[in-house]
């Protein structure tokens, strides 16, 4: 677990992004292939500097009364860094068979900074502040594979038979929110 609680002000660089494809057909063994492949890396940032939020509870549902559990000051930064990449190919065997693959990934991390301060109004007498920090860090991951195939049978009249398989894998990894 890590020992660092308290966010660092820092300035963050602006918004920027790289993607880069490519494309193109092969002979293989006598056979079309296609190609296509595509990648982009991309890093935003975002700072809500001291917006107000307020926090109320419904104490009665009969009556509708309310009960303000405190009115905070609160600033928020996001940095957002995501990797996509997506892989294509066909393989087209003499004039009757076609076999594809695709595969997709994408990548998104969330890092998150909050600082917020206010006062709880329970003790009009003494009131009492609250600041609080949170760190969090969120990754979520998506994968999905495809493989597939059509057919002709030209001796059966031109029938076409085409079939897919897939595979989506997806996670969420929170380590060590504080």
């Amino acid at each position: 677990l890590s020992t660092e609680f308290t966010p660092n002000e820092t300035n963050t660089p602006i918004n920027h992004g790289l993607s880069l494809s490519f494309g193109d057909q092969y002979q293989v063994l006598g056979n079309a292939l296609g190609v296509i492949l595509s990648a982009s890396f991309n890093q935003q940032y975002q700072h809500i500097g001291g917006f107000q939020t307020a926090n109320w509870l419904l104490q009665n549902t009969a009556t509708g009364t309310l009960f303000n559990q405190g009115n905070f000051r609160e600033t928020v930064s996001t940095q957002t860094p995501t990797l996509n990449g997506m892989l294509g190919l066909a393989y087209k065997l003499g004039t009757s068979t076609t076999i594809t693959f695709n595969g997709l990934y994408n990548h998104t991390t969330d890092k998150i900074g909050r600082f917020l301060f206010g006062e709880r109004p329970e003790n009009i007498i003494n009131p009492e502040f609250l600041e609080g920090r949170s760190l969090v860090w969120q990754e979520r991951e998506m994968a999905n594979f495809q493989l597939g195939g059509e057919h002709v049978i030209e001796r059966a009249n031109n029938i076409r038979i085409e079939w897919k398989a897939s595979q989506a894998v997806s996670s969420q990894y929170e380590p060590d929110t504080r």
